[in-house]
């Protein structure tokens, strides 16, 4: 489904307990593509639950935070990198630590 999507910047997450594990894989699983970035998140270490709140989990609260554009209206964007320390940020003190993964 990655490989056939015509979207240039990919992010798949996965706010689930245990969800680390799945960031187990080879690169050479990763489609190749050159013109083609794509970031997996993890809520969490493969020996981790994830934290949920009232209608998801912490991982997404902080994604919906972040990809809100109404805050960040003077934003210059964001990237893989800027999302990956705003989550750092926003899920520290917690008891899961998110895992991240770039082609």
């Amino acid at each position: 489904m990655l490989q056939k999507s015509p979207i240039k910047q990919q992010i798949v997450w996965l706010d689930c307990c245990y969800s680390g594990e799945l960031l187990n894989f080879e690169e050479a699983d990763i489609p190749s593509e050159s013109e083609r970035d794509i970031c997996f998140i993890a809520a969490s270490r493969e020996y981790e639950k994830a934290e949920e709140e009232i209608h998801h989990g912490v991982l997404t609260e902080a994604l919906l935070q972040r990809l809100d554009p109404n805050p960040y209206a003077d934003d210059m964007g964001i990237d893989n990198y800027t999302l990956e320390e705003f989550i750092n940020s926003a899920l520290k003190g917690k008891p899961q630590q998110p895992l991240w993964k770039r082609s």
